[in-house]
C-alpha cells in the first residue's frame, strides 16, 4: 500500500523530526509498503504535490498546538478528488479521538503506540480484510464510534527497525535525535507520558549505540538528542553509565543532549558524570518545574526543593550547557512560590523570560487535568485573581509584543543561548591548539556577559511586575518597567551584540587557519 505520513505545524513553529512518524515508516517499509513522510508549516501545504504522489492512506501525528492546522490540510485532501483514508495519530488524537471522529474528514485513529498497529491496518485494508478485527484503532462505522480491542504494548524496542532518517536528510537538522527508552518511571502530574506509554521499556545500550554507530556513518551526524523523558531510568542500577561506556568502548566521537531529574543529578558520582562527559555529553535538561514546595506537590515531583539546588549547583561544575524545565504558573499560584521561583532564578542566571513565562496547561490525560476536573490546553484560571493581571501582561509582552511579532527574535534567542553555547562547548572540546582554545574561551566570556546582562534587566522587570500584582495593579506602572528594563529597542540591541559577537568569533577562528 501506498502511505503518506505528514506533520503539519504552526507558522511560529519550527521543523522538527518526527521520530515517531519515522519509527512507522521503518516498520512499513520492513513489511515492503511504500512511504513517503513529509513536514511542513501548513501555508506550504501543497495539495498538488500529495494528489501527484497518489497515496492510498494518510497519516498525521497530532499535537495540541498543531490539531487546528492538520484539520485543515486533512480537510482539504478528503475534499480533493485524491480517493484515500485519513489517519490521526500522536498524543492529541490519543485523548480526543471522539471529538476528532465527529469530523467526516477523519477515518481512522491510532491512540498511544502506533507501529504495529499501523502496520496491521495497512495489511488489513491492502488484504480487503474486517478493519474491525485490528485491535489498537477507533474509526466509525454505522455513524457509530467503535474502538477495537486494545493492542498489546511492545515489549522488546530492540525488535523494531531504526527510524527511517528521510526527515533528519531532508532538512539537514543540526543533530540527530534519538529513543533509548519510552515511558517514564516518575509519575508528574503535569505530564503524560506514563499514560500514553503505559510503562517504562528501554532498549539495550547495544542496540541503541548501534543506532548511533550506523547515524554517523551513513548519514555523517555526529550530534545527537537523547528524547527519553529521563536518561537515567532503568529497572537496572547504571543503564545510562553502560550507554556511555559502549559509545567510549568503539571509539565514536559524538556530541549529545539527554534529559534528566534533579533527584538524580545531585546525587550522580562524579566519576559518572565525568564519563558521560568524555563520551560526549554537552548538554543536559534538568525537570526543575518550581522552587517551591507547594508547586512540587501539585506537580507530583518526587525531587524535593533542596534537590532542585543541589542538581544546578553539581552540573555546573561540569563543561555543558544546562537547561531547565520550568512551569513558573499554575492554578494555585501564590506570591510566596513566585517569588520562591524569583529567588531561583537569581542564583542561578536563569532569570529569562522562556522561564518565567511558563504556566501549566492542563493536558487531557494527565493527573493534573483530573486534580481541576478539566483540560483547559490554551488558558488558565488563577485562584489568586491578582496574578491575573500579572500574568496577562508579562503573557502579553513576550509572546505578542517582543517574542511573536517578530519570529527572528525568538529564534536569534533560541540559537544563541541554546545552540551556539553547546557549539562553544564542542568547539572547545575539539580544539587542536591553546591559541584556538583560548579564542574559545574569550568567546564564551563574551556570551555569558551579555546573557549576564539580559538577565539583570529581565529580573528586574520581573520583580517590579511582582511588586505591582501584590500591592495594587498599576497597568500604567507596569508598561513603564517594560520600557525601562526590556523595551524594544534594548532586546535588538541584545540580538545586534550576539550577531556581532558571533562575527567576531567566525573572524577570530579564520584568522588562526580554523573553518567555518
Amino acid at each position: 500500500m501506498k502511505v503518506l505520513l505528514l506533520s503539519i505545524f504552526q507558522e511560529n513553529m519550527g521543523v522538527t523530526e518526527e521520530l515517531g512518524l519515522e519509527y512507522i515508516a521503518a516498520a512499513l517499509r520492513k513489511n515492503d509498503h511504500s512511504v513517503e513522510i513529509l513536514t511542513m508549516a501548513e501555508s506550504e501545504f501543497c495539495l498538488d504535490d500529495v494528489i501527484k504522489y497518489e497515496p492510498e492512506i494518510i497519516g498525521f501525528n497530532t499535537y495540541w498546538n498543531t490539531l487546528e492546522c492538520t484539520n485543515h490540510v486533512a480537510c482539504r485532501i478528503k475534499q480533493s478528488s485524491l480517493a484515500c483514508y485519513i489517519l490521526y495519530g500522536g498524543y492529541q488524537a490519543s485523548y480526543h479521538f471522539d471529538e476528532i471522529l465527529s469530523n467526516d474528514y477523519v477515518d481512522f485513529i491510532i491512540p498511544f503506540e502506533g507501529e504495529m498497529v499501523f502496520l496491521d491496518l495497512v495489511n488489513a485494508l491492502t488484504n480487503n480484510e474486517d478493519i474491525g478485527n485490528v485491535r489498537g484503532i477507533v474509526f466509525r462505522r454505522n455513524n457509530q464510534v467503535i474502538k477495537t480491542q486494545t493492542a498489546d504494548t511492545l515489549n522488546d524496542l530492540d525488535s523494531l527497525p531504526f527510524p527511517a532518517r528521510d526527515l533528519l536528510v531532508r532538512y539537514n537538522f543540526p543533530y540527530a535525535t534519538i529513543s533509548t527508552s519510552r515511558g517514564c518511571m516518575r509519575k508528574c502530574s503535569f505530564c503524560m507520558s506514563h499514560s500514553y506509554w503505559k510503562r517504562w521499556r528501554g532498549r539495550s545500550p547495544g542496540n541503541i549505540v548501534d543506532e548511533i554507530e550506523y547515524v554517523q556513518s551513513t548519514y555523517k551526524f555526529d550530534r545527537f538528542s537523547f528524547i527519553d523523558a529521563s536518561f537515567e531510568d532503568s529497572f537496572t542500577k547504571g543503564r545510562y553509565l553502560e550507554i556511555a561506556q559502549e559509545i567510549l568502548r568503539r571509539n565514536l566521537r559524538i556530541y549529545y543532549h539527554v534529559n534528566l531529574r534533579a533527584e538524580f543529578c545531585k546525587n550522580i558520582p562524579t566519576e559518572d558524570m565525568n564519563i558521560l562527559v568524555e563520551s560526549g555529553l554537552i548538554s543536559v535538561y534538568l525537570g526543575i518545574e518550581s522552587a517551591n514546595r507547594d508547586d512540587l506537590l501539585l506537580y507530583n515531583k518526587y525531587a524535593k526543593t533542596e534537590d532542585n539546588y543541589a542538581a544546578m549547583r553539581l552540573l555546573s561544575n561540569f563543561p555543558i550547557s544546562i537547561h531547565i524545565g520550568f512551569i513558573n504558573f499554575n492554578p494555585q499560584s501564590t506570591f510566596i512560590s513566585l517569588r520562591d521561583n524569583c529567588s531561583f532564578f537569581r542564583e542561578f542566571g536563569v532569570f529569562n523570560a522562556f522561564l518565567y513565562n511558563t504556566n501549566l496547561i492542563l493536558f487531557q490525560g494527565t493527573d493534573i487535568a483530573k486534580i481541576f476536573d478539566k483540560a483547559c490546553e490554551d488558558e488558565i484560571e488563577f485562584t489568586n485573581s491578582n496574578i491575573n493581571n500579572l500574568y496577562g501582561f508579562i503573557n502579553e509582552t513576550f509572546n505578542k509584543k517582543l517574542i511573536f511579532n517578530n519570529r527572528g527574535v525568538y529564534d536569534n534567542f533560541i540559537e544563541y543561548f541554546a545552540g551556539y553555547t553547546c557549539e562553544l562547548i564542542v568547539q572547545a572540546r575539539s580544539a587542536n591548539s591553546t591559541e584556538y582554545l583560548e579564542i574559545i574561551k574569550a568567546a564564551q566570556y563574551r556570551l555569558e556577559a551579555i546573557f549576564h546582562d539580559l538577565n539583570k534587566h529581565s529580573g528586574n522587570f520581573y520583580e517590579r511586575l511582582l511588586d505591582l500584582a501584590e500591592n495594587g495593579w498599576d497597568e500604567q506602572k507596569a508598561n513603564i518597567y517594560q520600557e525601562k528594563y526590556l523595551s524594544w529597542d534594548y532586546v535588538n540591541n541584545v540580538l545586534k551584540r550576539l550577531d556581532l559577537e558571533k562575527n567576531r568569533f567566525l573572524r577570530d577562528r579564520i584568522k588562526i587557519g580554523g573553518t567555518i
